[in-house]
């Protein structure tokens, strides 16, 4: 598991310690160097590439893998003067749909979400905001949905996280949903069939993952479940809910679809979301408790 400690795009550029996120790029400035003013005659290198690669010339640091390299930068006509920098190569999400006004993705791995009728695959449908968890929040009118770009993901490795307010709870509504096809889904609901609990379940193996309680309608809760090869766990505002084995890998096949309030066949979502994202990798405890605003130890 990993631990993400900062969000996608956001690099500290003033400390002497940054952070990465992976797939994204920081560019090193000769201001960032005291020693070096006023000489731009710099070779930039990196002790692990396989971590962060660096482009000799410009700078231009790329994470490549998750970890930490240092990144040293050489004054060629210096003196051979050297300033080295730690550089921290974190996973960021694949996808984060803030809600803020639009259903795009803020980061540049995937595209849009776009507007749907009261299925997946159905058009028609308004989705408006509204205030939010986080700014602004994705108003679902209960005959609406959002797709998701396919593809979003791929593996037996990965965790979803996202806000949920519901104006009403109805059975088997979805808040998230994902399907290789019409027997092989995987659904986030804020009201099962298990005794109206909030859970996690999949067909058509037909996999179970309650959380013991179910959710309050008009009020916010955060909703987060991680998959590590089989193994899920379902949170609830911070909290594991559920911890299981041999729940089914359906995203492992190409041409998965995704989407929000919608599936084939039940009640859309009524109510709000906000602060969707999808990671690859299972989040540690700790990192869904940060995403719900808990500290813990």
């Amino acid at each position: 598991m990993f631990d993400p400690s900062i969000r996608v795009n956001e690099i500290q550029l003033g400390s002497q310690v940054k952070r990465l996120s992976l797939g994204n790029t920081l560019t090193p400035s000769v201001s960032m160097l005291p020693s070096f003013a006023g000489n731009r005659n710099v070779n930039w290198s990196s002790a692990d590439p396989a971590v962060a690669s660096v482009d000799p010339v410009t700078g231009r640091v790329k994470g490549s893998g998750v970890g930490s390299t240092t990144i040293t930068a050489t004054a060629a006509d210096g003196g051979g003067a050297t300033a080295s920098y730690t550089i921290d190569v974190i996973e960021g999400p694949a996808a984060h749909y803030t809600f803020d006004g639009n259903l795009k993705n803020a980061n540049s791995l995937f595209g849009a979400g776009t507007i749907t009728g009261n299925h997946i695959d159905s058009a028609g449908g308004t989705v408006t905001f509204a205030s939010g968890v986080s700014d602004q929040a994705a108003v679902f009118d209960g005959n609406s949905g959002v797709r998701l770009p396919n593809g979003l993901i791929s593996g037996n490795n990965y965790s979803v996280s996202i806000w949920v307010n519901p104006a009403q709870l109805t059975t088997y509504t979805p808040a998230f949903f994902g399907a290789k096809d019409g027997n092989n889904w995987v659904s986030l609901v804020p009201q099962g069939s298990a005794g109206n609990q909030t859970m996690v379940w999949s067909g058509s193996s037909w996999y179970d993952a309650p959380t013991g309680m179910s959710i309050p309608a008009g009020e916010w809760t955060h909703l987060a479940f991680t998959v590590e090869k089989g193994s899920i766990r379902v949170y609830v505002n911070g909290a594991a809910k559920f911890a299981g084995t041999n729940f089914p890998d359906v995203f492992s096949a190409a041409g998965a679809i995704f989407g929000l309030a919608v599936n084939w066949w039940d009640t859309p979502f009524k109510g709000m979301m906000d602060d969707m994202r999808v990671y690859d990798g299972a989040l540690s405890p700790a990192a869904v408790a940060g995403l719900a605003g808990i500290s813990q130890p």
